[in-house]
C-alpha cells in the first residue's frame, strides 16, 4: 500500500493536480483497498486499469494544468491528507482513537503552570506561532527570560524535520531554550499537526510520522524511569494510563519504533528536579536512542541540559525569541481566537457569524492599539520577546480593554501571576512554597533588586550575583519574614524553577529576567522604605537608576524628583523629570509641575547660551524617547522634524561659537561640510521650530553628531545609528508636517538598529580642528587589545602591530563595543595619548599609555574615505597608521634630550567652563623662543615615544 501511494503522490508533485482524473483514481485506490482486505471481492486488474485511464486524463490536460499551476500544492497536499486519513481509518482502528484522543489532549492553548485567569479555552492550531531556531552549543544557549537576539540564523524547524528525516546521523535533536521560550507549546503543536494529519500543511515533504509526546514532569513516567527495572521506550508509551485504556494492540508501538515511524517527543528534562534523578532520565533516554532509527526531540532549560546532557544527541537547537513580526501576529490570532471563543461560549442568540467577525473592526483595531503600545514601550519591547510575557501583556489586556494607565500596574500584575504559581504548585521537594505567601517573596525579592542595582555586592551595581552575594543581600529580610525555617539558597532554586522571577544564567551566576524587574521592585522598596529615597534624587543623572526612578515617582510620587532636577539644573536630570511628569504621568504639586515647565519654556528662548543648551539638551533626550519600533531594525520618528533649537546643539558642537540667532527670518550660517570659512543660507527662526534649508551633506553630519551623543541608552553602542528618513519610508510612515516640510530642507529621523554598522558607529571621527587654537591629541593605532581579565574589560593592553604593548583604558560608551569585537584580529583604534615617566625604572624616558576613544574595523579604513554618507571632511595626514594630531602650548623644552612638553586644554572655549589641562611630551626640537606659545604638531610613534614629524604654528 506504501508504495502504490509514494506513486500516486508523484503523481500530483510532478504533473499538476489531477483534475478529472481524481476520479478514477480514487477508484482505483478504493479497488486496491477491497482487494487487499481480507474476504474482499477487489480485483487487483480493475484497480490497475482504473489506474492507468486516470494517468492518461491525467498527462493529456496541459492546458488544463497551466491554468492550475500554481494551486498544484495545495490540492495535492488536501488530496493526500484525506487518502492518508482514509488509509487509516480503513487499516488501523485503534491509530485512528490514538490520534483523537492526542489530538484533544493538545488542540487547546495553555501555558504549562501559568494561571491567568481565562475562563476560555483556545485553539492552539489557530494561535500559535511558528517559532524559529538556530543551531547553538549548549554553553552558549542564555538561560534569561529575556535573551537577547545573538544569533542572524533563522531556521524553520518543519525544514529540519524534513532534513533530517532523510540523515540517520541527524535524528537526535535537543531544543534548549530558557522559561517561557514556547518549549512545551512547540512540541504540542507538532504532535496535534500530526494527529490532525495536517503535517503538510506545515511542510510538503514533512515525514509520515507517528507522533509520541511524553511529559518528563509527569510523576508516573518518572517513577517508571527511575524504577531499578526501567521499561524500554516502547512499553512506557503503552503503559501510559490514557494509553491504556485505548487497549492498543500488543508490540504496537514495538513494531513501529523498530521501524522507525514515530516521532519521540521528551519534554522537560530540566523538570525533573533531583540532580541525580535528572542524569539518570538522561542516561535512559540515551539507551533508548541506540540503534533506534525514529526522530527523538527533547527538550530542556540550558541549566538542566548541561548538568545531564544527552550524548547520542546529534544537533542542538535554541528557540530564537520573537521578532515583532511574530509578536504582531501572535498579538493578532490571540485577540482574533478570543473573540470567537466568547462567541461561542455566548447564547446562541448572542453569537456573531464568522462574516459578522470578519466585517467588525473591533479586534482589529484592538490589536492595532496593543501593537503601537508596545512598538512606543522598550521594556514592553523587550519582554514581548519571550511568549511566556507576551501571553501576560495580551491576557492583562484583554481583561481590562486596555494596558495599565502606568506601567506599575502592569508589572505588579505580572508579578502577581508569575507568584501565585508557587502558591499553586504543590510540591514536597520544595522549600518556600508552604512557608511563604506570594507577598512576603515579593518583598525578598525587592530587598534583593535594591542591593543589586547599589552595588551591595563585590561586583557594584549589577543585574548579577552570585549564590554567596545574593544570600548575603536577603538572609536578613529572609529571616525576619520566615525564622530559620528556609534556606536563602533554596529560595534562589526554588524562586528560578517555579517562577521565572529570577533565573541561573549560567552555572553559579543569577539574575532577574529583565533589568526592568530588577528596577521595578528596587522601587518598591524605595517606596516601603523611604529613608533610601536619596539614592534616587542623588542619581538623577545616572542612566543606571532611570527606570527605578520612573516607577518610583509613578508609585509614590515626583515631588522629591522635580525639587531636586530643578536645583540640579543639568539636562539629563531635568528631561528625567519632564518624562516623569509627562510621559509617566506621575502625581507632583502644582506648584513644582508649572515651575518645571516654565524653566523649559523660558529656555529655548533664552538669549544666555548655557540656559539655551540645557533646554535644548532636555528637547533633544524628549526627542529620542519617542521612537516607534516599526519592526525589528527600525524606528521612526513620529514626533515631527528636528527642530532650530536642536540643529544649534549640533553647530555648537562644531564650531564651539554659539550664535544667537531665533527670533530672525534668515541668517548666513556656516555650514558644517563645508568647513569654517563658508557659509551656506539657512532659515531660523523660533527655537520650536523646524530647521529648514539644510543640505543632504549636512543633514547627514548632523545625524552622525545625534549618533555619538545621543544614544538611546548605555546598551545602544555599536548597535545604532541615526539617519535622515529616506523618500520611501516617507511614504509608509507619514505625518501632517510631511507634506509642508519633506521638499525645504527640513531633517526627520529614523533610527537603525543593525549589527553590521557597529564598525562606523563605533569609530569617533577625527574632523580636522574647529577652532585655530583648538587644542587636542588624538590619533589612530593598529594592534590587538587584551583585557586584564574578564572582570575588568575596562583596563587591558594594545600589542602593535610592531610588538610594541601599550597600557590602555576604555573609555565611556566604546567599552561595549570592544566587547563585540573579535579581539584575535587587528583593530584600527581611535586614542588619546598619554605620556609619563617611568619612575619604576628610575629615569624620566617617556613612557606611552593610550585611552581608547573609538575604533574603527580595518576593512573600513581607506576603502571607505570617499563615502560621503558615511564619514565627514577628515584630517587626511591623521589617517596614517601610528600618526597623531597634537595641538597645544609648549610649556618646557630640553634641547639637551631633545623633547619639548606641550600643555593641551580641553574645552577651553566654552564660556563660564573651567579649562582641564594636561602635558605630554613630545620627542624634538624646536626654535629656543618657543614657550608659552601655541603650536600644531603631525606626530607618529616610535615604540613608547611620540617623534615629530612636522610642526607650524596657525
Amino acid at each position: 500500500m506504501n508504495e502504490f501511494l509514494k506513486v500516486f503522490k508523484g503523481l500530483f508533485e510532478n504533473p499538476f493536480t489531477l483534475g478529472l482524473a481524481a476520479f478514477p483514481i480514487a477508484l482505483s485506490i478504493y479497488e486496491f483497498n477491497r482487494y487487499i482486505e481480507p474476504n474482499s471481492q477487489g480485483s487487483l486488474l480493475k484497480a490497475i486499469f482504473l489506474f492507468l485511464v486516470g494517468v492518461a486524463v491525467s498527462t493529456s490536460s496541459t492546458i488544463v494544468s497551466d491554468i492550475w499551476k500554481a494551486k498544484k500544492p495545495s490540492i495535492a497536499n488536501w488530496f493526500i491528507e484525506k487518502i492518508d486519513t482514509f488509509q487509516l481509518w480503513l487499516t488501523d482502528r485503534f491509530q485512528s482513537k490514538y490520534y483523537q484522543n492526542l489530538a484533544y489532549d493538545c488542540e487547546s492553548y495553555k501555558t504549562e503552570g501559568l494561571k491567568t485567569g481565562e475562563s476560555i479555552t483556545l485553539d492552539l492550531a489557530k494561535v500559535f506561532v511558528s517559532l524559529t531556531v538556530a543551531r547553538e552549543t549548549p554553553e552558549n544557549i542564555s538561560a534569561a527570560l529575556i535573551p537577547s537576539q545573538n544569533t542572524t540564523e533563522d531556521l524553520d524547524f518543519w525544514e529540519i524535520l524534513a532534513q533530517n528525516y532523510k540523515q540517520s546521523n541527524l535524528l537526535q535533536i535537543a531544543i534548549i531554550a530558557p522559561p517561557g521560550a514556547g518549549k512545551t507549546t512547540m512540541l504540542r503543536h507538532i504532535a496535534l499537526a500530526y494527529a490532525r494529519n495536517a503535517q503538510r500543511r506545515q511542510h510538503p515533504k514533512a515525514p509520515q510520522l507517528i507522533p509520541v509526546l511524553l511529559e518528563l514532569r509527569n510523576e508516573e513516567i518518572q517513577k517508571e524511569i527511575l524504577s531499578k527495572d526501567p521499561p524500554t521506550l516502547a512499553d512506557l508509551i503503552q503503559e501510559q494510563t490514557w494509553v491504556k485504556k485505548l487497549e492498543p494492540p500488543r508490540n504496537w508501538f514495538k513494531n513501529r519504533i523498530d521501524k522507525g515511524k514515530c516521532l519521540i517527543m521528551l519534554d522537560g528534562l530540566d523538570e525533573v528536579a533531583d540532580l541525580v534523578q535528572r542524569q539518570k532520565v538522561s542516561k535512559w533516554v540515551n539507551e533508548q536512542m541506540r540503534g533506534c532509527s525514529c526522530i527523538f526531540i527533547c527538550t530542556s532549560r540550558p541549566y538542566g541540559y548541561r548538568s545531564a546532557p544527552i550524548e547520542r544527541v546529534k544537533l542542538v537547537l535554541e528557540i530564537k525569541p520573537f521578532n515583532l513580526k511574530q509578536v504582531e501576529r501572535f498579538i493578532q490570532q490571540f485577540i482574533s481566537q478570543r473573540d470567537f471563543s466568547h462567541d461561542w461560549n455566548s447564547l446562541p442568540s448572542d453569537r456573531r457569524t464568522g462574516k459578522q467577525r470578519s466585517e467588525t473592526t473591533n479586534n482589529r483595531d484592538s490589536s492595532q492599539y496593543l501593537i503601537e503600545q508596545i512598538k512606543q514601550d522598550a521594556s514592553l519591547r523587550a519582554m514581548a520577546v519571550n511568549p511566556l510575557l507576551l501571553r501576560l501583556i495580551v491576557t492583562v489586556y484583554c481583561s481590562r480593554g486596555t494596558l495599565p494607565s502606568y506601567r506599575v500596574d502592569l508589572y505588579e500584575r505580572i508579578c502577581d501571576i508569575l507568584l501565585e504559581r508557587i502558591e499553586r504548585r504543590q510540591d514536597n521537594n520544595r522549600d518556600i512554597s508552604p512557608l511563604l505567601k506570594e507577598r512576603q517573596i515579593q518583598k525578598v525579592l525587592q530587598t534583593l533588586a535594591l542591593g543589586l542595582m547599589k552595588g551591595d555586592t563585590p561586583r557594584g551595581k549589577t543585574t548579577l550575583f552570585t549564590l554567596l552575594e545574593g544570600r548575603a543581600l536577603i538572609e536578613n529580610r529572609l529571616k525576619d519574614i520566615a525564622g530559620e525555617n528556609i534556606e536563602s539558597s533554596s529560595f534562589f532554586k526554588d524562586i528560578d524553577a517555579l517562577t521565572g522571577l529570577l533565573m541561573e544564567r549560567e552555572k553559579g551566576v543569577w539574575q532577574f529576567p529583565h533589568k526592568s524587574f530588577q528596577e521595578y521592585l528596587a522601587a518598591l522598596e524605595i517606596r516601603d522604605k523611604p529613608e533610601n529615597l536619596t539614592l534616587l534624587t542623588y542619581n538623577l543623572d545616572d542612566s543606571w537608576w532611570e527606570e527605578t526612578i520612573r516607577f518610583y515617582a509613578v508609585e509614590k510620587d515626583a515631588d522629591a524628583i522635580v525639587k531636586r532636577a530643578l536645583a540640579q539644573s543639568t539636562a539629563k536630570s531635568l528631561a528625567l523629570a519632564y518624562a516623569c511628569v509627562v510621559t509617566e504621568e506621575a502625581p507632583v504639586s502644582s506648584g513644582l509641575r508649572k515651575e518645571l515647565t516654565g524653566k523649559l519654556e523660558a529656555g529655548l528662548a533664552s538669549e544666555d547660551w548655557e540656559t539655551f543648551r540645557l533646554a535644548a539638551s532636555v528637547q533633544v533626550i524628549q526627542r529620542i524617547k519617542k521612537f516607534i519600533q516599526v519592526n525589528d531594525k527600525l524606528a521612526v520618528d513620529y514626533s515631527g522634524y528636528v527642530t532650530n533649537a536642536e540643529y544649534q546643539l549640533f553647530l555648537e558642537a562644531n564650531f564651539k561659537s554659539p550664535v544667537s540667532f531665533f527670533n530672525r527670518r534668515s541668517v548666513e550660517e556656516r555650514s558644517p561640510s563645508q568647513g569654517a570659512e563658508a557659509t551656506s543660507s539657512v532659515e531660523y527662526g523660533d527655537p520650536k521650530a523646524p530647521v529648514l534649508g539644510i543640505s543632504s551633506e549636512d543633514a547627514h553630519a548632523f545625524c552622525d553628531w545625534l549618533t555619538i551623543h545621543y544614544l538611546p541608552n548605555e546598551l545602544s553602542e555599536g548597535t545604532i545609528r541615526y539617519r535622515v528618513i529616506s523618500n520611501e519610508e516617507i511614504q509608509s510612515h507619514r505625518i501632517a508636517k510631511d507634506k509642508e516640510l519633506e521638499n525645504r530642507g527640513g531633517i526627520r529621523l529614523v533610527r537603525q538598529h543593525s549589527q553590521d554598522i557597529i564598525p562606523f558607529l563605533s569609530y569617533r571621527r577625527i574632523t580636522p580642528p574647529n577652532h585655530p587654537l583648538q587644542c587636542r591629541a588624538i590619533g589612530l593605532l593598529r594592534g590587538k587589545y587584551h583585557p586584564s581579565s574578564p572582570n575588568l574589560f575596562r583596563k587591558g593592553q594594545i600589542v602593535a602591530t610592531d610588538g610594541t604593548i601599550i597600557d590602555t583604558v576604555l573609555l565611556g560608551r566604546v567599552l561595549r563595543t570592544a566587547r563585540k569585537l573579535d579581539l584575535s584580529k587587528n583593530q584600527i583604534w581611535v586614542v588619546f595619548p598619554r605620556t609619563r615617566s617611568r619612575k619604576r625604572s628610575h629615569t624620566d624616558s617617556p613612557y606611552l599609555h593610550v585611552q581608547i576613544k573609538g575604533v574603527k574595523a580595518p576593512q573600513y579604513h581607506r576603502s571607505t574615505l570617499n563615502n560621503t554618507d558615511l564619514l565627514a571632511t577628515v584630517d587626511e595626514d591623521i589617517w596614517k597608521i601610528d600618526s597623531f594630531s597634537v595641538r597645544g602650548i609648549v610649556i618646557n623644552q630640553n634641547p639637551q634630550r631633545g623633547y619639548i612638553m606641550v600643555e593641551i586644554k580641553t574645552n577651553p572655549y566654552h564660556p563660564g567652563r573651567e579649562a582641564q589641562s594636561f602635558e605630554l611630551r613630545l620627542e624634538g626640537r624646536l626654535p629656543s623662543d618657543v614657550v608659552g606659545t601655541f603650536w600644531n604638531f603631525r606626530v607618529e610613534r616610535r615604540k613608547y615615544k611620540l617623534v615629530i614629524r612636522e610642526c607650524f604654528r596657525p
